[in-house]
């Protein structure tokens, strides 16, 4: 009976992380960095839409993503690279976001 009780406790051991909901997981407080990764590429589409940046930056994946401290606040610095760009001073797009995923600003300096 003892076998049973322990063959039973290991099954549902390994049945319960497929229960975690992990879609839910994966956002928010779980994940920021993810969070803020597809914040950056939302804004760099909308970018290319509107036309402030060439058409080439859609759909780039971010090489980094990081918080930094800036006047009293955490914020994200996601970067890009884009090697198609001629402008060597724009292969590299920054795009910075509060915390909590909302856009700030995007530019080719990282200020």
């Amino acid at each position: 009976m003892r076998l049973f009780l322990s063959a039973l406790a290991l099954a549902f051991a390994a049945v319960a992380p497929a229960y975690a909901h992990p879609e839910h997981d994966m956002y928010g407080t779980e994940n920021p960095r993810l969070m803020a990764v597809t914040s950056a590429m939302s804004v760099v589409d909308r970018l290319v839409e509107r036309g402030a940046v060439e058409a080439s930056w859609r759909g780039r994946e971010p090489v980094s993503a990081n918080l930094r401290q800036r006047n009293d606040a955490t914020e994200w610095v996601v970067t890009f690279q884009n090697d198609a760009i001629r402008n060597l001073e724009q292969r590299t797009l920054y795009v910075m976001l509060t915390q909590g995923g909302v856009y700030l600003a995007a530019n080719y300096s990282g200020e």
